[in-house]
């Protein structure tokens, strides 16, 4: 019986032999325990660095637009990736990074618009693997180009993507499979100014228009009536009906908004209820809405009340504005308080 079992496994083992010797003369997953090849029979195949956790060799990048100008807000992070070889180099081995949008294929889809060179900046373009080393020494580095007209013209409804791959200045086999690197693009239009001024604008006159003074929804005087001891109180929502809402009675360009926070009341300070962040949605029809932008007050309110000042990069033309507070000084739970003593719009 054991002679038997013997030669049962001898048998399994021969017909395994030719199925293991094909896999490993073929190009394996990365990733998987045959990738990279290791030993002295083992070809030398160089490859994009692929130990990445989520999308492989795929990155996504949000850049902005400041308004209706030709300013860029480029993120400070850099694509970045690295060469790997399947066994250790025998001599320094140097590879050129190159734009190839054929990587991408054909079949985009309506989203997607391919960008190229004039889209970015090499700070990289050339990386060394060496003598004994299986991964370059330095990654390639690229960054998006500030002054790119491409990246201006690209629109929100829209994603940039271009595609890199590399060469082998020694002779060196590049993998078939693993070669590329995918470079995704988002472009957000900012119309909130973070270093905007009122110093040249006036207030739009309050007969204008009406504010809800309260999550309740009804308007009132007690915001646009130059009493900062009177306030309103809001929330932290979801539910758009209780949001901070402005109604012109017509269509009207503004271009900045102006918050005061509230005092002590009750011996309380309810300024640590001022708005921290907020989200400001503009409409035509007072109906449909869009994002304006956000704005962050990286200052705390004090007891002499100080106006925030919202300013934007160009005047909008709305019927409605609403602002939607992300958070307070105090809290950035939904529920949580928000009180307001005084609003202005400006142009």
């Amino acid at each position: 019986m054991k002679k038997n079992i013997q030669t049962m496994i001898k048998a399994a083992t021969l017909m395994l032999l030719p199925m293991a010797f094909v896999a490993c003369q073929s190009e394996q997953e990365v990733g998987t325990p045959l990738y990279p090849e290791t030993g002295d029979n083992a070809s030398q195949i160089a490859f994009v660095d692929n130990h990445a956790y989520g999308m492989k060799n795929h990155r996504l990048t949000a850049y902005a637009q400041a308004g209706s100008s030709a300013m860029l807000d480029i993120p400070t992070d850099t694509l970045k990736f690295y060469v790997q070889l399947t066994v250790p180099a025998e001599k320094d081995l140097a590879f050129k990074l190159k734009v190839d949008n054929a990587k991408l294929g054909k079949d985009l889809g309506d989203s997607y618009v391919v960008v190229d060179e004039e889209a970015l900046k090499f700070e990289t373009a050339s990386v060394t693997v060496k003598q004994g080393q299986m991964k370059s020494e330095m990654p390639f580095r690229i960054v998006l180009n500030d002054k790119s007209k491409q990246l201006l013209e690209l629109g929100e409804t829209k994603k940039g993507l271009v595609a890199f791959t590399f060469e082998s200045l020694d002779g060196i086999k590049i993998s078939d499979k693993y070669n590329s690197y995918v470079w995704e693009l988002n472009k957000e239009i900012l119309w909130v100014n973070p270093k905007g001024s009122v110093d040249k604008l006036q207030t739009i006159d309050v007969q204008k228009y009406t504010v809800n003074c309260g999550y309740y929804g009804a308007p009132g005087s007690a915001l646009s009536d130059g009493d900062i001891t009177n306030f309103a109180k809001y929330m932290i929502t979801e539910n758009a009906y209780s949001y901070i809402k402005i109604d012109f009675k017509e269509e009207t360009e503004f271009s900045a908004l102006q918050l005061t926070p509230t005092g002590f009341i009750g011996g309380e300070n309810l300024g640590n209820y001022f708005i921290k962040e907020v989200e400001i949605q503009g409409s035509s029809d007072g109906n449909t809405y869009s994002k304006l932008g956000v704005a962050v007050n990286s200052k705390a309110p004090t007891d002499k009340q100080e106006p925030w000042n919202i300013v934007f990069y160009s005047a909008q033309k709305v019927k409605s504005i609403r602002m939607k507070t992300v958070s307070t000084f105090q809290s950035s739970e939904i529920g949580s308080a928000v009180f307001l003593s005084e609003l202005k719009v400006l142009k």
